[in-house]
């Protein structure tokens, strides 16, 4: 996100702020570049003399970046890839942030600062001063070139999460388990779909897609024996009643800490391209994300993704992933895809519940230790790789792309010219796989 877009997001989130704040981020963006900037210089030697860091999270309302930036950036540390600071101020606009139990958690590897508009702006200046800040949106909010995050978390692979529930939120935790109706001793997994609600932003409306698409995982992951719950917040999509399966995103037991402690509890995290991911990451829970839009995020922070498909509305197709990873090669740090794909006559499609309950089952079969693979899944995963190159988003990352989808869609791996691929196409049987009455031009 450019400096520009900053500034216009935290314009806009201003005006939405009672008057009080409003007035607080104009004085301090006038302080900013009056008094802030210039004695950021002559602060900074004295910080770096002391080892002392500021990491200013701008995006603190959304809980991916309250959860994976300072994730990144400890983990950066310790797997050698950034000096260690004696403390490291973590600052947030105290009424921005998405929850402050995380932040809870972050105190034992920060200073935690919740500032006022002003101070967050004085801090800002702080964090451009080389030696003194860091970067953190460059560990996962960087979109139209590569993510820091695929070479720190390739190289701290095996090591322990981060963040541990306490024994008190564990004790709490139990007792409202029981009050959202699932047994002592049950396993469950959480369950989150990206919706158009919490943000009411359009512009990343093709990230979104339909919590009735998980209804097959969920009765697959049921059917092992687990219960599902649902996370969220009031404005998605109510359930319909199912055995085993907790509406919380509509529960009265809903909070900001049982969110914490649902997730970090969960035999595994089922989702989207969405922020609660970065909590599942941060307390070490295994990942599987569906819907991943654009494509050259697909292998997230996660550890099993699959992308949404791409169809050509024009010459009635599918798309190939190499022309979409190409179409999406742009070199702008913050491209806007929803345009992009526009222009390009394409639109992404929501992953059908056969996929999506794939996911579900190779991540119930990865944590029992019961998964497998052949050369020849190790040979679609590697040419899907292969597709990124330095500049995607997560070239490098070791996650992995759904053996089930690959083996589906292996078609798409190839380097594919208008027309190539028709309204079907075969699924790892062999049987032609029709596309649903979406992918007509009219749906």
């Amino acid at each position: 996100m450019t400096q520009l877009a900053l500034i216009r997001e935290r314009w806009r989130t201003a005006r939405q702020q009672d008057d009080l704040v409003f007035w607080q981020v104009v004085l301090g963006r006038a302080l900013y570049y009056t008094v802030f900037v210039p004695l950021s210089f002559v602060l900074a030697p004295l910080l770096r003399a002391a080892n002392v860091r500021v990491c200013v999270l701008v995006l603190s309302q959304h809980i991916g970046h309250l959860a994976l930036e300072p994730d990144c950036y400890l983990k950066e540390v310790r797997v050698g890839l950034r000096a260690p600071a004696r403390r490291t101020f973590l600052v947030c606009r105290r009424e921005r942030v998405a929850n402050a139990e995380i932040l809870r958690y972050w105190r034992r590897y920060f200073s935690v600062v919740l500032a006022s508009p002003v101070t967050h702006d004085a801090f800002c200046a702080l964090a451009r001063r080389s030696g003194v800040g860091v970067d953190a949106l460059g560990y996962v909010a960087t979109l139209g070139e590569t993510a820091k995050y695929p070479e720190i978390y390739r190289r701290y692979a095996g090591r322990p999460p981060l963040l541990t529930l306490s024994e008190a939120d564990q004790v709490r935790g139990r007792a409202a388990l029981a009050r959202l109706g699932i047994p002592a001793g049950a396993w469950f997994v959480c369950v989150h779909c990206r919706e158009g609600g919490f943000y009411d932003d359009d512009a990343h409306s093709y990230r979104n897609a339909s919590i009735e698409s998980f209804a097959e995982a969920m009765a697959t992951i049921t059917a092992a024996g687990g219960w599902c719950v649902r996370m969220g917040d009031p404005s998605t999509t109510p359930m319909a009643p199912a055995p085993q399966v907790v509406d919380y995103a509509h529960h009265a037991e809903r909070s900001p800490w049982l969110d914490l402690f649902l997730i970090a509890r969960s035999r595994f995290f089922l989702g989207t391209n969405s922020g609660l991911l970065g909590v599942a990451v941060a307390f070490g829970v295994p990942a599987g994300l569906t819907n991943q839009t654009p494509l050259c995020v697909v292998l997230s922070v996660g550890d099993v993704a699959i992308p949404k498909l791409m169809w050509d509305d024009e010459q009635g197709r599918l798309v190939t992933f190499a022309e979409v990873l190409a179409l999406e090669l742009t070199g702008e740090r913050a491209p806007d895809y929803q345009e992009l794909y526009t222009q390009a006559g394409l639109r992404p499609l929501e992953n059908d519940p056969h996929d999506v309950a794939g996911v579900a089952r190779e991540m119930l079969q990865r944590t029992a230790g019961a998964f497998e693979v052949t050369p020849q899944d190790e040979a679609l995963q590697q040419a899907f790789k292969d597709l990124l190159v330095p500049g995607h988003y997560s070239h490098g990352a070791p996650s992995r792309v759904g053996r089930d989808f690959l083996r589906r869609n292996r078609d798409l791996l190839a380097a594919a010219g208008p027309g190539q691929h028709g309204a079907a196409h075969a699924d790892h049987r062999g049987a032609p796989r029709k596309q649903p009455s979406r992918l007509s031009p009219d749906a």
